[in-house]
């Protein structure tokens, strides 16, 4: 199925830095019915590194060399985790990201997982014409949704999940987790008329999911079937 997905890459973002999913391609074989897609906003990391590579370079290494299960919340090193040739120490992001994974009982390597844009930025500031880069990226995930009848959407951050929701017409509002701090932060869950539920969290490179007053995972488990 990925390289059905892939015909719905817009071919003028090749050349950009980026990729496509972060998740191998067993996570999108048809017979897969993983339960879950999660989307978050785009890549990370300094697009002039020649390492990190443009989103067409990226779909060839998934094609040749990437495993057919592998995931980048934990086979990649990423800025805060260790290096490539350093013992293995992740990200906080990757932790947190492992820790919702863990908590609610699902192979990450399995779960189909993206970003809403392809394109790599240093940060969310610097992510130019973001709503016409969402929309060229969303066949994409429009596709994976339908393909794999994806009944939950998980989107981490508030700019992920508001684009997931006017894309789905998950208009009505069907829960909340207020972070058990002075802050406050809250996740939501929406439904639209089909049934599909789209849950919008705190973004897990700002918010601590393994402290126990910030953690969504008990709210995003009464969703996973």
């Amino acid at each position: 199925m990925f390289e059905d997905l892939f015909k719905f890459v817009d071919k003028e973002l090749y050349v950009r830095s980026g990729s496509v999913f972060y998740t191998g391609r067993n996570a999108f074989r048809p017979h897969n019915r993983p339960g879950l897609y999660v989307l978050g906003l785009n890549p990370g990391g300094n697009p002039a590194d020649l390492a990190c590579g443009s989103i067409s370079s990226n779909m060839e290494s998934y094609r040749t060399s990437i495993p057919a299960e592998w995931s980048a919340y934990v086979d990649e090193h990423w800025a805060g985790g260790s290096g490539p040739n350093d013992p293995p120490r992740y990200s906080p992001m990757q932790i947190r990201v492992q820790h919702l994974f863990s908590r609610i009982e699902r192979d990450i390597r399995m779960t189909p997982a993206s970003n809403i844009a392809f394109e790599r930025t240093a940060n969310a500031a610097t992510l130019e014409d973001s709503a016409d880069l969402f929309r060229r990226c969303w066949p994409v995930h429009q596709a994976v949704i339908e393909g794999l009848q994806i009944p939950l959407v998980v989107c981490l951050g508030g700019t992920a999940g508001a684009w997931v929701r006017e894309k789905l017409e998950a208009t009505q509002e069907v829960g909340s987790f207020v972070e058990n701090n002075n802050r406050r932060w809250t996740s939501l869950a929406h439904r639209n008329a089909g049934g599909l539920h789209v849950l919008t969290l705190t973004h897990p490179s700002r918010a601590d999911w393994t402290s126990e007053s910030a953690d969504p995972t008990p709210f995003v488990k009464t969703f996973v079937q």
